[in-house]
């Protein structure tokens, strides 16, 4: 898998030297986001409780997520290209159709075997824990993280993407009760980032692609009684791989419909 747009085409005349400072930076920013500014805010909102929460994690955690990186990309590319890397200059509605398409026998599967929430706070929840954080989850890992590495310092996708999403694990570890649910809860996490990771060059480096998904996905987790944490059972790994399965059946449906669209000159790349 390879990149294919102005960003890439505008490094390769990048020493390797400057590509791996780049790199660093970015890794040190998201140290600075994700292992400085996460626990601190974690500290400091968690006594608090619906719309509460919310607010401070926004302030805290949420807009540094999109903040920072932004500030990162433009410093080096400038205004627009750094909405390139990132991925939000991309068409939502893409993101929102396979989402919806992709979720659909999930959510049924979670109405069938599990209670709907009872959560008196379920509003603030739904946008603290599925729409806020996964959208800047996805910005900062996706979008910038992996972004940098792949797109910009050029590492190859796989390493790239496993990198990325093994931090995306490690960061969600501390829900674990104990070892055994802290592996699973790594192991599925950081399968998910490198899902994300694919979904998101695949649709031509679109963040909403995979914001999406994470975002509907978190969002029936808590509509639901499932889980607290994103270790699940055997039958909500069986919904999750199903989402998995539809996204990359559809994604592979519009890759080739693209490729066939640009061939037969149908298609603007």
């Amino acid at each position: 898998m390879q990149p294919h747009d102005g960003i890439e085409m505008s490094t390769l005349t990048w020493s390797p030297n400057r590509r791996a400072t780049v790199a660093i930076a970015a890794i040190i920013l998201f140290v600075i986001t994700e292992i400085v500014l996460r626990p601190m805010a974690i500290e400091q909102c968690s006594a608090r409780a619906g719309y509460g929460i919310l607010q401070c994690f926004s302030i805290r955690l949420y807009a540094p997520r999109i903040i920072l990186p932004f500030l990162f990309v433009m410093a080096i590319f400038g205004l627009r290209p750094s909405l390139s890397i990132l991925g939000i200059d991309r068409p939502v509605a893409p993101g929102l159709i396979l989402a919806i398409s992709a979720t659909s026998f999930m959510g049924i599967g979670l109405a069938f075997s599990h209670q709907p929430s009872e959560a008196s706070d379920l509003v603030p929840v739904l946008l603290r824990r599925a729409l806020v954080s996964g959208l800047t989850e996805e910005v900062l890992y996706r979008g910038f993280l992996f972004g940098i590495l792949f797109r910009v310092a050029r590492i190859s996708f796989i390493p790239a993407a496993i990198a990325s999403a093994a931090l995306f694990g490690a960061m969600h570890v501390a829900q674990g009760a104990d070892l055994i649910e802290s592996v699973i809860i790594f192991a599925v996490t950081s399968i998910g980032g490198i899902w994300f990771a694919w979904l998101f060059v695949a649709w031509g480096n679109n963040i909403w692609v995979p914001a999406s998904l994470h975002v509907s996905m978190n969002g029936l987790w808590e509509l639901f009684e499932v889980s607290n944490t994103a270790a699940g059972s055997f039958l909500t790994d069986l919904l999750r791989a199903s989402v998995i399965v539809v996204s990359i059946m559809l994604t592979w449906l519009y890759t080739k419909h693209r490729g066939v669209a640009e061939r037969t000159g149908s298609l603007k790349a």
